[in-house]
């Protein structure tokens, strides 16, 4: 495969999910009856994106987990007041059983580090 194509896709890949700037998600809310909960485990070295992909509501009774709705200085007042009207908190979750609220399978994240450190490494010997 030609260097430029190895390229562009490692640049598509490595920019895909960029962080908003200040002012857009210093808050994130779940829905009543869910609790918000880190998805991925500590630290997250070299993984960057939006506040609101790390982090989930989960139903601490079922497991079931959506994205949480996210507010900032910069968005309008009503759309927090809208949320919290609706029941939706910022409460995080306290549950520490696995494969619910607290615990979890991360092998997905393990897997795209060494794809993301495997392809750095490619282009480093390209370079070479």
């Amino acid at each position: 495969m030609p260097k430029k194509y190895v390229l562009a896709f490692w640049l598509l890949i490595s920019t895909a999910s960029c962080a908003l700037p200040p002012g857009f998600e210093e808050e994130l809310y779940c829905p009543p009856g869910m609790c918000l909960k880190s998805r991925f485990p500590a630290p997250r070295e070299g993984m960057t994106g939006a506040r609101s992909m790390f982090y989930e509501c989960c139903d601490e009774g079922s497991g079931n987990t959506r994205r949480p709705r996210s507010w900032g200085e910069r968005v309008d007042m009503s759309v927090k007041r809208d949320l919290v009207d609706n029941g939706w908190h910022l409460e995080q979750c306290t549950s520490n059983v696995d494969g619910r609220c607290g615990g979890g399978n991360w092998s997905h994240v393990v897997l795209m580090t060494r794809v993301d450190s495997a392809l750095g490494r490619m282009i480093g010997a390209m370079n070479d």
